[in-house]
């Protein structure tokens, strides 16, 4: 009640704040066209709380209407960052005598300005790139080449098969000798992941060693975790809940660990006790809030998601300070770490400072 109470003021005040600029920009009818911007503002920002009802399966939303809040919410938001940011500008007598001068041409070219970066943040959404890291660990190991994706999101409102398809498309092209999966890959329900026939479209993966997955904290959401871990079986996954693949032909270990939503997971000191003490080891964990764990326990390599990079700016900026590594790639001690942001979105289907992507690593030997 207390986050709907604060968004709600938060929403009622942004709608006054950016009315009040078209109506000090309009001189004919400035209470109406105040009113008018109001009532539209006041809409688009509470776009939210349906693709919130949606994710909750409180309602369901098509791609298409997801796409169209999405929009709506984008340029509220960006518009209200805009105007602040011009407000800002007002410390400078010149800025403000030019602005208070020719209101209409200012707020006009600050609505231009937010239309064209929500549609381009909805566009670059959509585009899928691969950012490539080369590690070389302290540990003796042979060449090999992981692709990682994660935070696909994939419900009726989101990801769909065809661009799925681009995605596996993709990883087939860069040859990696294995693909993981690093968790939110299910929005909380299996149904459109199974009806839309995702695991036929996975099972396209042409990679040396079967891909893995871990669990994110999205797969537990709708309180069916062993529906939506059958349903990644399906699809040809070997899921690490908790677990360690080994690859004798590599020297490396994969540790799969479940999502911190499960309370009783294992340690990781014991699930790193379980690999061989001359292979390397892969930390796969859904959730980088726990990188520290992965150093004090010796793991040569971590690869995580669910930051998303913040997705949208300046957001990107917050989650580089909350997170040891909110994003890329970073060595703290010895461990190399690589932070996904992700090839799908959550919510709005906007990246504007983010993008969506496949991360490919390649881990050279010493």
């Amino acid at each position: 009640m207390k986050i709907f109470i604060t968004y709600f003021l938060l929403t009622i005040w942004s709608s006054l704040y950016i009315a009040w600029h078209y109506a000090a920009a309009a001189e004919d009818y400035p209470h109406a066209a105040g009113a008018a911007v109001f009532i539209i503002m006041l809409v688009s920002f509470n776009a939210i709380w349906l693709m919130i009802a949606s994710v909750r399966r409180k309602i369901r939303l098509t791609r298409h209407q997801n796409n169209i809040l999405s929009l709506l919410l984008g340029f509220s938001f960006f518009l209200m960052l805009l105007f602040i940011a011009n407000d800002m500008l007002f410390f400078f007598e010149e800025y403000a005598f030019w602005y208070f001068s020719r209101a209409r041409t200012a707020v006009f070219t600050i609505t231009a300005v937010a239309a064209g970066a929500t549609f381009f943040a909805f566009a670059n959404s959509y585009f899928v790139r691969v950012t490539c890291y080369n590690i070389t660990p302290d540990k003796p190991a042979l060449d090999f080449s992981v692709a990682m994706v994660s935070d696909l999101h994939i419900d009726e409102s989101g990801m769909s098969a065809r661009r799925m398809e681009k995605i596996i498309y993709r990883i087939n092209e860069l040859k990696p000798d294995f693909a993981v999966f690093a968790g939110d890959i299910i929005e909380s329900t299996p149904e459109h992941f199974i009806r839309e026939d995702f695991p036929r479209i996975i099972k396209k993966l042409q990679t040396r060693f079967p891909p893995v997955a871990v669990i994110g904290n999205h797969e537990y959401y709708g309180g069916r975790i062993r529906e939506n871990i059958e349903a990644l079986q399906q699809a040809g996954l070997t899921v690490l809940r908790d677990e360690i693949l080994n690859i004798p032909e590599l020297g490396v270990s994969l540790l799969g660990r479940d999502d911190k939503m499960n309370r009783g997971r294992c340690a990781l000191c014991d699930l790193k006790g379980k690999a061989p003490a001359d292979f390397l080891t892969i930390l796969l964990d859904h959730n980088p809030q726990y990188i520290d764990e992965a150093v004090d326990n010796g793991i040569d390599i971590q690869l995580s998601g669910h930051t998303h990079n913040g997705q949208i700016f300046p957001f990107n900026l917050i989650v580089r300070r909350i997170f040891a590594n909110g994003y890329g790639y970073r060595k703290i001690g010895g461990t190399h770490t690589v932070v996904s942001s992700g090839a799908g979105t959550w919510g709005p289907s906007l990246r504007l400072g983010t993008k969506a992507e496949i991360a490919f690593i390649r881990v050279k030997s010493v």
